[in-house]
């Protein structure tokens, strides 16, 4: 009996090995935009923490102190904006990944049918392969049976 051989099957794995791959580059993305996340909140709220103890600040220390504050607190907030840039570039990233190993889904998942009937095919083949061999020799029994049978009776006379 011949071996079930689909001429598909190197397409299915590769697709598979393409899937998986696509699901570690979105793991690592994810990990990226918690980091990233992590980041602009941890920046977020170093600047309101300033921000508040500046206003605990007296009038007079405010005022000498303003000009280094505003400063520096924009550079924060260019900071936090190029954050929030990297951030959506992540996202976008992240979208467009995703939508790739869905149509890899898509895909494998179209390449496992395809097989799955081409197994059926193959199993209903055999089996009729198989059927017709047993018709055959069961044919061939019976025939040997009545020859046998027929030469006895010529044996004896009847």
């Amino acid at each position: 009996m011949k071996r079930f051989r689909w001429p598909l099957q190197r397409l299915l794995d590769v697709t598979e090995l393409r899937a998986r791959a696509l699901r570690g580059e979105l793991l690592a993305l994810a990990q990226q935009i918690a980091a990233a996340r992590g980041d602009l909140f941890v920046r977020q709220t170093s600047l309101q923490a300033a921000l508040a103890e500046f206003g605990r600040l007296a009038f007079e220390q405010r005022l000498q102190r303003h000009e280094v504050f505003m400063r520096c607190s924009a550079a924060q907030q260019a900071q936090l904006r190029r954050l929030r840039g990297q951030l959506d570039e992540l996202l976008d990233r992240q979208k467009a990944k995703t939508q790739e190993l869905a149509a890899a889904k898509a895909s494998q998942q179209t390449l496992e049918r395809l097989r799955g009937e081409a197994l059926a095919r193959y199993q209903r083949e055999l089996d009729a392969a198989e059927q017709k061999q047993l018709d055959e020799s069961s044919q061939v029994a019976f025939v040997r049976g009545r020859r046998g049978a027929a030469g006895e009776r010529a044996a004896t006379g009847a």
